[in-house]
């Protein structure tokens, strides 16, 4: 599939003679199979650069819904008790904790508050979106990132140095031709 994508149709055109047609149609065959390391690179930066930019617009997304509504926070589960929630959390946000001191977590009261069928507060609307959009730029957007940049090196790189085999007839004749064969 992506030797087909790297080389779009490879239709011939039929008005070509079939000696053409056939060089031609070798040649695209092989450019396909030399080029496929080179064409899945930079697949990964693209994809690799595609979810970091999904998650930025996910995290645009919640402060931007949050200038204009309010979000309520709240609770519920079946299995789960307030200790267990907080746990949870406590580990879901400690990347963000960690690396912006800035940002609290919540505290067992705190979850415990939060619990749907209590009187829900507001106010700790704005932290969860910092901890969320904090969460999702370190654990999403920054990896993301630095795998683009380090597919985009490789496939910079790989095309800077083109593995290209020299021992094929079609370069001996060209290296014979001005006196530089073996």
């Amino acid at each position: 599939l992506l030797r087909r994508l790297s080389v779009g149709k490879a239709v011939v055109p039929r008005k070509l003679p079939a000696p053409l047609a056939s060089g031609v149609g070798a040649f695209m065959a092989e450019w396909a199979a030399l080029s496929e390391p080179l064409a899945r690179l930079r697949l990964s930066r693209t994809v690799h650069l595609a979810a970091a930019c999904f998650a930025l617009g996910a995290i645009a997304s919640l402060y931007a819904r949050g200038l204009l509504t309010q979000y309520v926070v709240g609770w519920e589960s079946t299995f789960l008790d307030g200790r267990d929630v907080h746990t949870l959390l406590s580990w879901l946000f400690l990347p963000a904790m960690n690396a912006f001191p800035f940002l609290q977590g919540f505290s067992l009261a705190e979850i415990e508050s939060l619990r749907f069928g209590r009187a829900v507060s507001t106010a700790s609307g704005e932290r969860w979106v910092h901890l969320y959009g904090a969460t999702l730029l370190l654990l999403v957007v920054l990896p993301r990132l630095v795998l683009a940049a380090f597919a985009g090196w490789r496939a910079h790189r790989l095309s800077r140095n083109f593995p290209l085999d020299l021992d094929q007839p079609y370069y001996r004749k060209l290296a014979d031709g001005i006196g530089a064969g073996t």
